[in-house]
């Protein structure tokens, strides 16, 4: 299922065809990742960390094109992070403020600006996932609550942070999908594409 499939992008033309023209592939390139590895045909890696920068640069995409923040004051991390504590499906024992600070800080940042290297004296953080079938992604895809065996995106341990590709995946799709039922975002979202004004 791509991201301009979900129905609630409907009544806002120019937000679906901005979705459908530029977010579509976006996600498709990950859904492709998700199936990786394919050592049977010679594909062995995984692509972790492409999936996961890809995942954050979709939130990133997300927070500046289509989420409005109720305090506008701020850049483009403070925007990335509301997004997330604001939209995210977080488990209600998960702190979203301290989760969403994780995957900007300790994600986002360190893939888009050092290669992955974290500054020193930060909590190492772990990038994983294994290859899914189209039955699992389309699982993924349709659950309205996280499948049992699809791990939560970020889990912190006494010595090192875990990212679950899969939980991320999870995660930003649903994500877009709670956005979009959002009337009130959406109409300030579709205000502004028909203006050119992203």
């Amino acid at each position: 299922m791509l991201s301009s499939q979900v129905p609630e992008f409907g009544p806002y033309p120019f937000v679906h065809s901005f979705v459908k023209s530029h977010f579509d592939m976006q996600f498709d390139d990950v859904r492709a990742m998700m199936r990786l590895p394919l050592p049977e045909i010679g594909i062995q890696p995984g692509r972790n960390f492409a999936a996961a920068a890809t995942l954050c640069n979709l939130i990133s995409g997300i927070s500046v094109v289509l989420y409005t923040p109720e305090d506008p004051k701020g850049g483009s991390g403070k925007k990335f992070k509301q997004l997330l504590e604001e939209f995210y499906p977080w488990e209600p024992q998960e702190n979203r403020e301290d989760k969403a600070k994780t995957i900007y800080d300790l994600i986002r940042n360190p893939l888009s600006h050092s290669l992955g290297v974290l500054k020193k004296g930060s909590l190492p953080i772990g990038i994983a996932k294994n290859s899914l079938t189209e039955a699992q992604l389309e699982e993924i895809e349709n659950s309205k609550v996280r499948p049992v065996w699809v791990p939560l995106a970020v889990a912190g341990g006494p010595s090192k942070y875990d990212l679950s590709v899969w939980g991320l995946y999870w995660g930003v799709f649903h994500l877009v999908r709670r956005l979009a039922k959002d009337a009130k975002q959406m109409q300030k979202a579709e205000e502004r594409i028909s203006e050119g004004k992203i």
